[in-house]
């Protein structure tokens, strides 16, 4: 190792989509989820951490995957390091772009840790090795793939005391700026809400996004500038030694890319609208809390090192400190309903309308210029009524999809289930799912809107000599009574057998409801996450051991790591060993490149 820190590359979990979710996929049960950094888009000084790991008994069920031979698929390494602070970075980038590391978190094969050998020695070495000087080094031997043997080569100068310090101050000035932007962004595991204050306008909230993402952009520059400057006299290079091993480095974009462009290049004010519009659907459901709009917010000191606090600081809480599941459990004047169901529907009759309940927020937020900003709303992402856009299957569900989506993993929370024409929807809330939440979207939902659909149908049909307009009305009623019925029995069908579970992820979760999304891509998907579950693809879920307990307690008698994932390890059977040969530990599998990284 060097002298400046332990460079250790993580675990891999032989199964990622089984062992990583997003942070708003796990349930809140803490000692199941452990925050992990995995890796990512460039993002120098300052990354989310978007991903949990399952880490139930430290892990042990991803340690007992085997493949059929009894080979480990699962490489758990230096968990001796796991819940340190310090530094990570994700190890496929052109350039090496490390950001501190919370304590309390893991890290992986993709998202590598460095641990200085003081905590108080993390800031000015993130800032050294963001310097193009670092980054050129390591490009010099290594390519895309930064692992953590080639990144430990990196030699560092004998920095003064005042030389670290001014590194730490520049590293803590773009963590600030970049955290800052960050916060208001809605998929963040930190997110604080859409604003520190609340803006008279969203042209004014637009412009404040961007504000914010051209302050991070120039604030990365001048530290880049300025932390390279001491980077190139600590190691006592010309200015031609410096332009000709730094060159290339200074082509390939500084910190333009990431969040802070992005932010920086909405000039319409379109993500910002969009975002906000899933923020105040999110006030409807429960998710987040509204009075973090209402008043102007101070975000508290922290900690960059520090664990992360278990929820976002704009989640509604209770005073036991964990989200409500009833109305008693937020304060007497909060000022809107919550459907602690976790169902809304399409449908401006009912009292849990989700565009009735949306607009609620807007007035709670803005009194008596509610009506404005909705109309500011639908101007800004180009829509002729908020109800058209949450009606449409590429209209609001799309963009919650994308944005709920950073990586390869989809995971959208609110979900429209719908009728095949889509005159009937009804919206549900991934964290508030139960077995009971479909009987409730029949009996709270269907059954009184079928009664009053065959009212008004029975009405006209008794009627002599209906004009035109009554025929149309008469026909509507009459499709919507059969597609409603129909999507009686498909929902009835499921909830015998439907048995939700946060930890098994959205998508997962999701899949035996795929003939009710009207949108095609995620239907798709869907589907084929439901044929692969009946496949027996994924055993390891509550949801397959709910529908097919049989094979699945078949496999745990063979398989460790299912067992173990369904609390049935007193059905496994240890093999037998080998005739004629003495039983011992069987040793363990490591990959040859990465055999320099074991503690």
């Amino acid at each position: 190792d060097p002298t400046w820190a332990a460079v250790r590359i993580g675990s891999s979990p032989g199964d990622a989509y089984r062992f990583y979710r997003y942070s708003w996929e796990r349930s809140d049960a803490a000692d199941t989820w452990m925050p992990v950094w995995n890796g990512g888009e460039y993002s120098p000084f300052y990354r989310p951490a978007m991903f949990v790991i399952k880490w139930a008994s430290g892990g042990a069920e991803m340690m007992s995957m085997h493949d059929a031979s009894g080979a480990p698929t699962a490489f758990p390494r230096n968990l001796g390091y796991y819940g340190k602070p310090g530094l990570n970075y994700g190890k496929r980038n052109h350039l090496l772009n490390p950001h501190v590391m919370n304590a309390g978190c893991g890290f992986t094969d993709e998202g590598q840790g460095i641990f200085p050998n003081a905590i108080d020695d993390s800031w000015w070495l993130v800032s050294y090795l963001n310097t193009r000087v670092a980054r050129s080094l390591v490009n010099t031997y290594c390519g895309q793939h930064k692992h953590s043997g080639y990144v430990r080569m990196i030699p560092v100068p004998d920095l003064s005391t005042a030389d670290k310090a001014s590194l730490g101050s520049h590293a803590r000035n773009a963590h600030d700026a970049l955290s800052g932007l960050w916060r208001h962004v809605v998929e963040h595991g930190q997110y604080a809400g859409p604003w520190d204050s609340p803006p008279p306008s969203i042209k004014h909230l637009a412009e404040r996004y961007r504000q914010l993402g051209e302050c991070a952009k120039t604030t990365l520059s001048r530290v880049e500038d300025a932390i390279d400057r001491i980077a190139v006299q600590a190691c006592g290079l010309s200015e031609g030694e410096a332009a000709s091993l730094c060159g290339g480095i200074a082509q390939m974009g500084g910190f333009d890319g990431g969040i802070a462009a992005r932010v920086a290049a909405d000039a319409e004010g379109d993500l910002s609208a969009r975002q906000l519009i899933d923020h105040l659907v999110g006030c409807a459901f429960g998710r987040w809390d509204i009075e973090r709009l209402r008043k102007p917010v101070s975000p508290p000191p922290t900690d960059p090192l520090a664990p992360l606090p278990a929820y976002p600081p704009a989640r509604l809480l209770s005073d036991r400190g964990a989200p409500p599941t009833a109305q008693q459990e937020v304060p007497s004047a909060y000022p809107i309903k919550i459907p602690w169901t976790g169902v809304l529907v399409d449908d401006p009759s009912e009292r849990w309308d989700v565009v009735q309940s949306f607009q609620h927020v807007i007035e709670a937020v803005w009194g008596s210029t509610a009506e404005s900003i909705e109309r500011e709303l639908c101007e800004a992402i180009k829509e002729r009524s908020l109800r058209e856009y949450i009606q449409r299957p590429l209209g609001f569900f799309a963009d919650h999809l994308s944005r709920y989506s950073p990586s390869r993993r989809e995971a959208p929370i609110y979900w429209p289930l719908s009728t095949p024409s889509g005159a009937y929807t009804l919206w549900l809330y991934f964290p508030a799912l139960s077995e009971q939440t479909l009987y409730s979207c029949i009996n709270d939902f269907i059954d009184p809107k079928l009664a009053r659909t065959g009212e008004i149908g029975g009405r006209l049909r008794q009627k002599v000599g209906r004009n035109a307009t009554e025929e149309k009305e008469l026909a509507r009623a009459s499709e919507l009574e059969i597609e409603l019925r129909e999507l009686r029995e498909a929902l009835l069908g499921i909830a015998k057998v439907w048995k939700p579970h946060c930890d098994d992820g959205v998508q997962i979760t999701a899949a035996p409801l795929w003939k009710l999304f009207r949108h095609k891509p995620w239907q798709k998907k869907l589907k084929a996450t439901w044929e692969a579950l009946e496949a027996g693809e994924y055993d390891w879920t509550h949801l397959a051991y709910g529908l097919w307990p049989d094979r699945v307690r078949e496999k745990c008698k063979h398989d460790k790591s299912l067992a173990i994932a369904h609390g049935l390890e007193d059905l496994y059977q240890e093999p037998p060993a080998a005739a004629g040969k003495k039983r011992g530990r069987k040793p363990k599998a490591v990959e040859p490149e990465l055999m320099e990284d074991a503690e």
